[in-house]
């Protein structure tokens, strides 16, 4: 018998619900099932975890949806030290007990927000079409470079510009390697730490040995070898000397300091 009549039929259909959570190099397989789950995308494992009805109305949340687990859920610990620097994306699907060949995706989405309340943790997760509809600021009149640093207008080579480093310490957020000496200070300022397993972390300082991040890496150890990316302030004289993309700069340096609109001009 296929999904398909499983889900018609008035007495055969077992359904069942699987939900997949993505971060990085990471993923995790639920099931609100008595027993494992194995679907094409995977294998799921029972886990305490429900959602509730999908928001239909014309609100700006329209069609989210929201999934408690308990506390001690790996996803929801992502976000007891603090937010992740990316959400992760979760994938909702809809299967029957006695045909798990075949599922129904019923929700693509990236979790938004997450609250705690007693042993639960609530997760309220927005569909991928939300990415759509978002408005995007056009570009602005300002001495700082409009490109995202290592972007396609960019036009710079992340991997010219990725060191591989050897931690030495870890010392709250901040990361210590002699490694980070070998580059002058603030050389990794505005760039980012990237681990094995696809884990981001933004650096906010650069001095000697030593950078801090912007939130601390999860179970990160000493002796770990992770990829530093150099920073950018995206001011003109940094992409001319720094990486030599002066031609690519899209930014107004010589903006005038004076507002014509205020004063005399005589």
């Amino acid at each position: 018998m296929s999904y398909e009549n499983q889900e018609v039929s008035r007495f055969s259909g077992e359904p069942v619900e699987c939900y997949r959570f993505t971060i990085g190099g990471d993923s995790w397989f639920y099931t609100s099932a008595d027993r494992e789950i194995v679907l094409p995308m995977g294998t799921f494992t029972p886990e305490i975890i429900q959602r509730g009805e999908q928001d239909l109305s014309q609100e700006d949340t329209a069609g989210s949806i929201e999934i408690r687990v308990a506390r001690t859920n790996p996803v929801a610990a992502l976000y007891i030290p603090f937010v992740p620097t990316s959400a992760p994306y979760i994938s909702v699907y809809r299967a029957h007990r006695a045909y798990e060949e075949e599922a129904v995706t019923i929700f693509v989405g990236r979790i938004t927000s997450v609250k705690f309340q007693g042993s639960e943790a609530i997760l309220t997760c927005s569909p991928i079409s939300q990415s759509i509809d978002r408005r995007f600021p056009s570009l602005t009149y300002q001495t700082q470079c409009n490109w995202t640093l290592y972007s396609p207008p960019c036009g710079v080579d992340k991997n010219a510009y990725k060191d591989e480093i050897l931690i030495s310490e870890i010392d709250g957020n901040d990361l210590i390697s002699g490694d980070f000496s070998l580059r002058e200070d603030g050389w990794f300022t505005a760039g980012w730490i990237k681990r094995s397993n696809g884990d981001v972390r933004f650096i906010v300082d650069h001095v000697g040995d030593r950078v801090t991040l912007m939130n601390p890496f999860v179970e990160i150890e000493s002796l770990e070898t992770v990829g530093a990316y150099a920073g950018c302030d995206r001011l003109e004289s940094t992409c001319d000397v720094k990486f030599g993309n002066l031609l690519r700069h899209l930014g107004f340096s010589r903006i005038p300091s004076r507002n014509p609109h205020e004063g005399r001009f005589f």
